[in-house]
């Protein structure tokens, strides 16, 4: 699928009188789906992809007996991809299998084992579906390199409406609401009212205090029951694993659409990470004196152990 053809896909839904939601698979939540898909038995596996949903996608529990919460976070993971309308995708063996001719020859996976492992993994979640629609992730990722991006169909359908962004770093992105019309070279910001909803960061190594429920399950929960309380047109989300129940949600409760944008999102308000701070690809196109650093990093830096060799993910990828 060309970026024209998905640009005119997503266009198509988001300017349709039915509500949709447009999620993203791949990554460690996504291997942990696959590993535990009508698996659930303890065992060296199951230890590592908790260790690693806790660690890079804010997988936590408090609970007596985790395994069930975390089985149970799983499960909702894998209810999501089926439910959604589509999907970014954004891992590199999902690349791999579904847009090699979309990547550098270099950056094609040569794990054929987990290669085909996802194969076979989609294709029992997906059973029974007619059409299972993947973008991939570099739709969001180009900015506004290119006349086919998610930023550039934001200025076509987000004007005039009420956007909700769900984030961790809502009054970062209040404090840059001002200067919107200069954080990119040769692009028109859209007029749009701006709502954010704050949701928690709940990494693993944090004190308990930090956390704000007894589970991940509970939080993802509540958090939705208060979503529905807030008046909007749209919700655009970048908060991790929270996002793929809470995009279902806002689509089938709040009848609203929704687009789990990831990190990506912070970019488009002036709000720059680590992630992307030292990469010509996205500097170049963007006003880096009119981006900040999120202010909410602070409150975390003193319990993350982040160095200049930390990969640029979870807390690495942000403060």
């Amino acid at each position: 699928m060309s970026e024209a053809e998905t640009y005119d896909r997503c266009k198509s839904m988001l300017l349709s009188t039915q509500p949709h939601y447009i999620s993203r698979i791949g990554g460690t939540d996504t291997h942990a789906t696959l590993c535990n898909w009508n698996n659930h038995t303890h065992g060296e596996g199951t230890e590592y992809s908790i260790k690693y949903v806790r660690e890079f996608n804010g997988f936590y529990s408090f609970n007596s007996d985790p395994y069930l919460d975390y089985f149970k976070y799983v499960d909702v993971l894998a209810e999501c991809y089926q439910k959604s309308d589509e999907m970014f995708v954004g891992e590199q063996n999902l690349l791999t299998l579904y847009f090699p001719n979309r990547m550098a020859k270099e950056y094609l996976s040569k794990n054929e084992q987990t290669i085909q492992a996802y194969r076979y993994f989609f294709d029992d979640l997906f059973r029974g579906r007619d059409q299972v629609v993947f973008h991939p992730y570099d739709f969001v990722e180009r900015i506004i390199s290119n006349e086919h991006t998610l930023f550039r169909l934001f200025a076509e359908v987000l004007p005039g409406k009420k956007v909700l962004v769900v984030s961790p770093f809502g009054e970062s992105l209040q404090s840059q609401w001002s200067k919107r019309r200069k954080f990119f070279k040769g692009f028109e910001y859209p007029e749009f009212d701006l709502l954010t909803y704050e949701t928690p960061v709940t990494y693993s190594g944090l004190p308990r205090e930090m956390y704000p429920d007894e589970s991940w399950n509970v939080t993802a929960a509540r958090m939705a029951e208060e979503i529905s309380a807030l008046d909007f047109d749209i919700a655009l989300l970048a908060c991790g694993s929270y996002a793929m129940p809470l995009g279902i949600h806002i689509r089938d409760s709040c009848k609203k659409d929704a687009i789990y944008v990831g990190g990506c999102l912070q970019l488009f308000f002036g709000v720059m990470g680590r992630r992307w701070a030292n990469l010509p690809y996205f500097t170049d196109q963007i006003n880096v004196e009119n981006f900040i650093l999120p202010s909410e990093g602070e409150k975390f830096k003193k319990h993350a152990n982040v160095t200049e060799g930390t990969i640029t993910e979870a807390f690495g990828a942000y403060f």
